[in-house]
């Protein structure tokens, strides 16, 4: 359990950036520092066949996904990373 809230922050503190609301890239360390809550959090671990010279390895993606909320708004952010290809992508979208 230690390893996956490390993970979320360490993906919360360098992920890529995502639009939301047309506004300045955001991330969800920024919608946090912006006042946004986290209304729900989930964490899954997605399991996919290894890239070459590695494809005999299964591929562990750790998927936080949270959704925002400020004054009435919702935004669901996907933090992902992908631990053999060591990337961590963050994506959030606008819910209405």
């Amino acid at each position: 359990m230690f390893k996956q809230s490390l993970i979320v922050t360490v993906a919360a503190t360098i992920a890529g950036a995502a639009t939301v609301q047309g506004a300045d890239p955001m991330r969800v360390k920024d919608l946090l520092s912006d006042g946004w809550t986290i209304l729900d959090k989930k964490e899954t671990r997605e399991e996919h066949k290894g890239v070459a010279p590695y494809e005999h390895l299964t591929r562990v993606v750790q998927v936080s996904t949270y959704m925002l909320g400020k004054a009435g708004k919702v935004v669901e952010c996907r933090i992902a990373y992908d631990s053999q290809q060591e990337t961590m992508k963050e994506s959030c979208t606008p819910k209405q």
